[in-house]
């Protein structure tokens, strides 16, 4: 027959097609043939191995006995196949009725878990529930009343954190988990800002976070878009909350009465605000607000009871020796820069960096923080004497003076003292003490002051860019665009001077020890030699009279430089750590510079000063007037700033709230938001400190290192601190020194003695009514 053959061991078989191997032989058979224990099939089909023999029963595959439990092997009859059809297909069914059971039991087991689940969630929105209610409840912390300085002193992003950990723990932890990354934990404030919101959603009067923040946009003239927005997602609150929070605070401040047996510092200058419109029109467009700013601060350093209340003396009879310098003040400028150059030796020289640990700075100690109380603003110009009047009977009516005032000393710039000397001249004829303003004691403040040396040390030592170390010629060589010789941006001349003075110290330094490069080795036995080579650096700087100066335009140039960089550095560091006398001392030592440049507003003002403290005022108002010339509102040592500067960031915190007030820039408003800066200024603090958020602070210069070292290396390599013997600056000229300028002034044409007489207050003799009705009629 055709068909595949099988290979069997008893020999080939004769059907064409592939033989297998089967034990017992070829099979008759056609198709294929298996092998089995007894010998191929006689069935038709193809053949199974069994342990018996070969298989009648036909079937693509071999079964497994092992399912149907232990039997016995069947025969292989057509009634055992059938038998086990029968049993393959009821056992098909049990499969799948136990698949549709599973697939019952499966749903059934969603549906529990849904259940359980819901059940879960139920129970869970229940415990959620109450720690909303919790955390929302008019009692809780974020409903806080938010009205005054201390109300925001006395919340703290902390507190909430905790208050929501402890009475919402599984809220917190929940947003805390959703905000929190793998790379980055949260830092708790996220996770409160987000639970104040969410109470706020649920009751507005929980709004003690949003009135902060809201108060805070405020200040920073944020766009009503953007505080409108963050109120709707309930971060912040409306404009009319936080503006009523504003009116009620200064409600609160205005019925405050002035404290009594308080001695107080005053202080005021003018604030002039651009108001500009969209359009022009008939009795609408831009016009300049000139008004004035006062501040009352309390003085921190009060005179001793034994000190007197009445006049020192009269001007008339002060001389030189009382105005300029005398040896005490000499000396102790002397030591003061002694321990600069000193810190300088330790900073940038190698050899010394040994001895910088082995004497320790003193560490910055916690002070007294400065308070200061804001008045209304008034409308009235203080560039004005007539002005300057009514500012000062205002300031007294606020303050409760009454006709018993002896003294009040009164802070301002340059222009303000010389406007409240116009206005007391005019009120010295009245009857009243307080009217005739006689008490009122002006007192320049030390930050114009500082300025005002800014813009003479600029004005003296530009000179050429070809003057080797002279202060244009290393402005260019660092190529500090910002500073320019008229001194108008402070911050920028300010840090430059800086750097200038350590480029300068550095290079003096060298030529002193005779040294090539701050690496170089220099023996020094130990910190008491340190402080005799500063001390000696020192004299040989500043004890030379100008007649044994050497014939060296370059090199005098480069010494006077250095000398008042020294000094501007040192009255810089006067006022940060609050040193009066020490800034009283510097008002007697730049008086010669600005006299020798020229500088005749700020000599005559220096001059009065001096005279004021040394005659014309009691002791008791020149302490006060010495020792509270600045303020520190940081509370920790060396952060002290002057009292004008005090009042011009006043200004700048006004300027900033009524920028943002658009229309709403009237008298009547800014005297509300004049009251209120406290309470902004404190919520700027809280934001501060709980979110990080700060006015961008940085220097004009990213790195001054280069810039230093690329000035020592200019002013080495021009040898000026070499002398050399009839050396000229540029254009071959002399160096004029203006300190010798100004004393040949005051040597010369007695200048001191004139400007002591020029503010010698002779009364303005009393004219009857017929004179004055006769002046009247010549004038016309």
């Amino acid at each position: 027959m055709p068909g595949p053959q099988y290979h069997t061991p008893s020999g080939p078989s004769s059907l064409p097609g592939p033989q297998y191997h089967t034990p017992s032989g070829p099979s008759s058979l056609p198709g294929p043939q298996y092998h089995t224990p007894s010998g191929p099939s006689s069935l038709p089909g193809p053949q199974f191995h069994t342990p018996s023999g070969p298989s009648s029963l036909p079937g693509p595959a071999q079964y497994n006995p092992s399912l149907f439990g232990p039997q016995q092997l069947l025969p292989y009859s057509s009634d055992s196949f059938f038998s086990i059809l029968h049993q393959n297909s009821q056992l098909q069914a049990r499969v799948k009725k136990l698949e549709e059971e599973k697939k019952s039991l499966g749903s059934q087991l969603l549906q529990i878990s849904s259940l359980n689940h819901s059940a879960m969630w139920e129970y869970v929105n229940a415990d959620l529930n109450q720690e909303m209610v919790k955390i929302s409840d008019s009692q809780s912390l974020l409903c806080s009343n938010i009205q005054t300085v201390q109300d925001i002193r006395n919340l703290s992003i902390s507190d909430v954190r905790v208050f929501l950990t402890s009475n919402a723990p599984r809220l917190y932890h929940v947003i805390s988990s959703l905000i929190s990354t793998p790379f980055k934990e949260d830092d708790g404030h996220s996770a409160t800002i987000l639970l104040s919101s969410i109470a706020h959603a649920r009751n507005q009067k929980c709004s003690a976070l949003q009135k902060i923040i809201s108060l805070y946009l405020l200040l920073t003239s944020s766009q009503s878009q953007t505080v409108q927005m963050l109120n709707h997602t309930h971060q912040c609150a409306s404009f009319r909350t936080a503006y009523k929070v504003i009116e009620n605070f200064a409600a609160e401040q205005k019925k405050k009465q002035p404290p009594t047996e308080v001695t107080e510092i005053w202080a005021y200058d003018n604030i002039n605000i651009m108001k500009r419109v969209r359009h022009v029109r008939k009795g609408h467009h831009a016009e300049m607000l000139n008004w004035t700013t006062r501040l009352v601060v309390p003085a921190k350093h009060l005179p001793p009871d034994d000190v007197g209340d009445d006049p020192q003396g009269l001007r008339q009879n002060l001389d030189n020796s009382h105005i300029l310098p005398n040896d005490d003040d000499v000396e102790a400028i002397k030591s003061r820069l002694a321990k600069r150059v000193e810190e300088g030796l330790k900073s940038n020289f190698k050899a010394f960096a040994n001895l910088h640990d082995s004497v320790q700075p003193p560490r910055a100690k916690r002070v007294e923080k400065s308070t200061f109380t804001p008045l209304e603003v008034l409308d009235l110009d203080e560039a004005k004497a007539s002005d300057n009047i009514h500012i000062l009977l205002q300031f007294a009516k606020d303050r409760g003076v009454d006709e018993s005032v002896k003294d009040q000393v009164v802070f301002g710039d340059q222009a303000t003292c010389k406007n409240i000397r116009g206005a007391k001249r005019l009120r010295q004829t009245e009857d009243s003490n307080v009217q005739s303003l006689k008490w009122v004691h002006e007192t320049p403040g030390d930050f114009h002051f500082l300025w005002e040396v800014v813009k003479t040390i600029l004005l003296a030592f530009w000179s050429s860019p070809r003057n080797v170390g002279s202060i244009g010629h290393l402005r260019d060589l660092v190529d500090r665009r910002c500073v320019d010789s008229l001194g108008k941006n402070f911050n920028a001349a300010d840090e430059f001077l800086h750097h200038c003075e350590e480029a300068h110290l550095t290079a003096a330094l060298l030529t002193y020890l005779q040294m090539e490069t701050p690496d170089d080795d220099f023996h020094v036995e130990g910190v008491t030699q340190l402080q005799d080579l500063a001390v000696g650096f020192v004299e040989s700087l500043s004890a030379r009279p100008h007649a044994q100066h050497p014939d060296d335009g370059l090199f005098n140039l480069a010494q006077s430089i250095l000398y008042h960089l020294l000094l501007y550095t040192d009255l810089r560091q006067a006022i940060r750590n609050e040193d009066g006398p020490a800034i009283i001392q510097h008002w007697k030592l730049w008086l010669p510079l600005f006299l020798g440049t020229s500088r005749g507003n700020y000599s005559y003002e220096a001059t009065n000063l001096i005279a004021n403290l040394q005659a014309d005022w009691s002791e008791r108002t020149a302490f006060l007037a010495t020792h509270n010339r600045t303020v520190n509102c940081h509370g920790t040592s060396g952060h002290g700033k002057a009292l004008d500067m005090l009042v011009e960031h006043y200004n700048r915190l006004l300027k900033s709230m009524l920028k943002g007030s658009g229309s709403k820039v009237t008298i009547e408003h800014a005297k509300q938001v004049s009251l209120a800066i406290p309470l902004l200024e404190e919520a700027r603090r809280f934001c501060v400190a709980a979110f990080g958020v700060k006015r961008t602070r940085s220097h004009t210069v990213k790195a001054a290192t280069q810039d230093v070292k690329d000035m020592v290396r200019a002013i080495q390599e021009g040898k000026v601190y070499t002398p050399h013997e009839g050396r000229r600056i540029s254009l071959g000229k002399r160096f004029d020194d203006p300190i010798k300028k100004a004393f040949d002034k005051i040597n010369d044409d007695n200048w001191i003695g004139k400007a002591l007489l020029k503010w010698s207050r002779q009364p303005i003799p009393v004219m009857d009514e017929a004179e004055v009705d006769m002046e009247i009629l010549m004038d016309e």
